[in-house]
């Protein structure tokens, strides 16, 4: 039995990537975008990447090493046919991918975010997880977005708010730190 883990050939990747870099045309359903910090494919486009490589792999996966896959108590990325409700490929996720960081979002924050807001205002956001030196001086507000947040000050003092929390400080600090 062959349980495979993520493994896209090169030749694949750099095909996929190109066709994405070309010119296209984002509607709702298909908004084809790269991550600027790494360049790599995000939103639709990532799914995109993840659906060719899982298609690719359907044509030689049985339909027991998809079962040995989706039964491993490992994590797994799966391609689902919602119409037959039948999976017709699997791989074992590396732990790699679950690598955590946090990437600064900016100017500005998206509901989601961590989110600093100084007082001139100016808006600095925070997505993902894990924990983020930061210097973010005249700190007015912190908000937690979708995650419990950690906001660590030059003070030396600390707060840690639910996912949708939102503090106001008593006195504009500069911000330190950011864990999510």
């Amino acid at each position: 039995m062959r349980i495979r883990t993520a493994g896209v050939s090169v030749a694949t990747v750099l095909l996929l990537l190109s066709a994405l870099a070309a010119p296209a045309q984002a509607s709702e359903e298909k908004l084809i975008s790269t991550d600027p910090s790494t360049g790599t494919p995000s939103g639709y486009a990532a799914i995109e990447v993840e659906k060719a490589y899982l298609e690719d792999l359907a044509q030689d996966q049985t339909p027991a090493e998809i079962d040995a896959i989706l039964n491993s108590g490992e994590n797994f990325v799966s391609l689902f046919d919602p119409e037959t409700g039948e999976t017709t490929a699997a791989y074992i996720e590396p732990e790699s991918i679950f690598t955590q960081a946090i990437t600064p979002r900016g100017p500005g924050c998206a509901s989601t975010d961590a989110c600093a807001t100084t007082t001139t205002p100016s808006y600095y956001g925070w997505y993902g997880t894990g924990t983020l030196a930061v210097n973010v001086a005249n700190t007015a507000k912190v908000y937690a977005g979708n995650k419990l947040t950690g906001f660590a000050f030059s003070s030396g003092s600390a707060i840690a708010l639910p996912a949708g929390s939102t503090a106001v400080l008593v006195s504009a600090s500069t911000l330190t730190k950011v864990g999510r």
